[in-house]
């Protein structure tokens, strides 16, 4: 039960539709109300009234969900129709820097496509062109990534309501004649959701927005340089970069497209972007603070981002912090410029319970200078672990070809005939650097497994769970390898899909902290659970683990999935197919779309505790930004509806923490 304080404009009706109540005298006659009716009649009220809201009593409910899950108490879980895509982005793909943009590229095997000297302009009107290859064959993500941040938040939200709409379409039958057709909204269509759909007038689609700070992805991050310089010339501003191709050595200095001055989406450009879009949207984007600790090398404002997270004592707007460590950084640093900054931060949010969302899998978004880092490691010792060292007999092998290669060039630049012959010399310096390649593609095993096993693996966070035992903690993706998602070898695999080994499953660490601290979960974000059949070790995982049932979240990694490419109704009828599948197998029935997409993020983000200071934190941008008319009433009504989940949480954390039993949906008739 809560309390209701009436403001200007309010009716009765309005009330009891903002809640869920067929009529006002559900509301009014309750024996807690007795205080409202001695000063106003039966339809009077007015501003500054507080009035109590009961439970919905369940004649009152609109029915939905998995019907053949049994409740033990036989009392069915009353809920409003909320749900948190709890792991997605909105960022600009012109957030990235384009050294880091060039060596994905060339990871991929299109290095002669795009290099150095590509200017961003390229690389969008490729990725566009790309998008539009029919029926689906080529990814969809050079369709979004150009825009910028505030627009694809746009675009999240648009998608995220069409969840619950039917499309009507026209087909034509030629001479004029047409005839249309409905394709039922995702969320009709499958019975863990089907509860939402019907009660979609007051459905809250909330999405966790992962925010992206690229600005220092580099090696020499750890020195607090960022990736780009500007300079100022005659002609204005330019950009520069770095191309290392050495260890130890900065590399060629890379004068950038003039346009990337305009086009390169810096970290303020996109927060003032995420800032808008949650504010236009607030509580259907729920924004992270990026927490980038080699920014605050050089400053002495690391406490600033904290201002901006929202705690249960303080107003803001951001939900807690994203982090991304494969930018080249290590949860336990023994780089000293950084080590003083990430101790001081975990500290803090261990203290303040912030929740912290991070990358954990080989998969992804990586730092484009990640082979030079074992060469930099602090500790000789683990420097020099064989287990990083390169195939001696290779290596010698590799070296002999680069010198035989050299000698070569030598021997035709001194021959005057060999030196005239067409291409001659322009081939034995290319033979040269294919060798210098031979070399590097013997060291780049184990210097990613150096990389990974340090900056990114669950084994690199466990010593800082160790000494932060309540850190608020989300290792995202579930090590999302499709390698390591083989259901047929169960949990025994270590080798990823770069056929790098490991000590430990990266899955088997995952599940062990879950157990080991209270904080810590993962989510399913990127892992397509009807790919490969990969929902039976899931549902392995489930049954054998359930502790886990409490610690997954689901999450699209949207639009990062469009790269697939999937889109997103799509992917959520995937993922809604492969937790149905797992249900009928698991011994205590749940709604896993319930407890992976409502229950469990709610409580990582311990939102029922700062949702009220997050609406402080989100009017007031909303002032700071001018922002007025519908997105200021929606702030409202969605901080009603998603409040309406503290109830049925309190009664899930009674009854065993799991949405088990028959789960019905209340609906407002009041339009979103």
């Amino acid at each position: 039960m809560e309390t209701y304080v009436v403001k200007d404009g309010d009716s009765p009706d309005a009330i009891a539709q903002k809640y869920g109540f067929k009529e006002w005298k559900l509301i009014y006659e309750h024996p807690d109300n007795g205080a409202l009716r001695a000063t106003r009649g039966a339809n009077e009220i007015k501003a500054d009234d507080r009035v109590l809201i009961p439970d919905l009593p369940e004649n009152q409910v609109s029915a939905g969900g998995p019907q053949s899950l049994i409740a033990t108490s036989g009392k069915p879980l009353v809920l409003p129709p909320v749900h948190f895509d709890a792991h997605m982005h909105i960022m600009s793909g012109n957030c990235t820097p384009m050294p880091a943009i060039v060596q994905m590229m060339a990871d991929k095997g299109m290095g002669a496509v795009i290099d150095t000297g590509t200017s961003r302009t390229t690389v969008n009107r490729l990725g566009w062109w790309v998008a539009r290859v029919p029926f689906g064959l080529a990814p969809e993500i050079g369709d979004l990534s150009h825009r910028t941040t505030l627009r694809i938040g746009q675009e999240a939200v648009r998608l995220n309501d069409s969840l619950v709409v039917d499309e009507i379409k026209v087909m034509s039958h030629g001479m004029g004649g047409a005839s249309t057709y409905e394709i039922p909204a995702t969320f009709r269509s499958y019975p863990s959701t089907k509860g939402h759909y019907e009660a979609r007038k007051s459905y809250l689609g909330m999405s966790v927005v992962l925010t992206m700070d690229m600005d220092y992805c580099h090696l020499d991050g750890y020195q607090g340089e960022p990736v780009y310089s500007t300079e100022s010339t005659e002609d204005g501003p330019r950009i520069t970069y770095r191309w290392r191709t050495d260890s130890h050595k900065q590399g060629e200095k890379i004068v950038a497209s003039s346009s990337e001055v305009d086009l390169h989406e810096t970290w303020t450009r996109q927060m003032l972007h995420t800032a808008r879009a949650a504010a236009e949207n607030p509580f259907r984007l729920l924004p992270m603070y990026h927490f980038e600790p080699r920014r605050y090398i050089k400053s002495a404002k690391k406490e600033a981002p904290f201002s901006k997270v929202v705690t249960a004592s303080q107003a803001a707007p951001f939900l807690g912090f994203k982090m991304y460590s494969p930018q080249g950084y290590m949860p336990v640093e023994r780089h000293s410029k950084v080590k003083g900054v990430l101790s001081w931060f975990f500290g803090e949010c261990e203290k303040k319970d912030i929740p912290i969302m991070t990358h954990c899998t080989p998969a992804g978004f990586y730092t484009h200078e990640r082979r030079f880092y074992l060469d930099n490691e602090p500790d000789e010792a683990i420097r020099k672990d064989a287990k990083y060292a390169p195939d001696k007999d290779k290596l010698a092998a590799a070296d002999k070809a680069i010198q035989q290669a050299r000698d070569h060039l030598k021997e035709v630049e001194d021959s005057w005939v060999k030196r005239n012959i067409p291409l001659n010399v322009r081939r034995a310096k290319g033979a040269i650097e294919d060798a210098i390649e031979a070399r590097e593609a013997v060291l780049n095993p184990g210097r990613m497994r150096y990389f990974y096993e340090n900056y990114v693996h669950p084994e690199a966070w466990r010593p800082l769970l160790k000494s932060h035992p309540k850190l608020r903690l989300c290792l995202a993706h579930f090590a999302s390898d499709g390698t390591f998602w083989n259901w047929r070898k169960g949990l025994t695999v270590t080798t990823d899909a770069q056929k790098i080994g490991y000590d430990k499953s990266w899955i088997v660490s995952i599940i062990e902290l879950c157990k080991e601290y209270e904080n810590f979960y993962t989510d399913i974000s990127y892992l397509d659970l009807m790919d490969g059949e990969k929902w039976k070790l899931l549902a392995e995982i489930l049954q054998k683990h359930p502790w886990m049932l409490k610690k997954v979240m689901f999450g699209t990694d949207w639009y990062m999935i469009t790269a697939e490419p999937v889109a997103y109704a799509d992917w959520y009828s995937r993922t809604l197919r492969g937790l149905e599948f797992i249900q009928k197998q698991l011994p205590t029935q749940v709604n896993l779309f319930t407890q992976f997409a409502t229950v469990n993020p709610t409580r990582f983000y311990r939102l029922m505790e700062v949702a009220p200071k997050m609406k402080e934190g989100l009017k007031t941008l909303q002032g700071n930004l001018s922002i007025k008319g519908a997105p200021v009433d929606l702030l409202e009504d969605n901080f009603t509806t998603l409040m309406r989940l503290q109830s049925p949480l309190e009664q899930l954390d009674k009854a065993g923490g799991l949405a088990s039993g028959p789960i019905h949906y209340t609906a407002s008739s009041k339009p979103k």
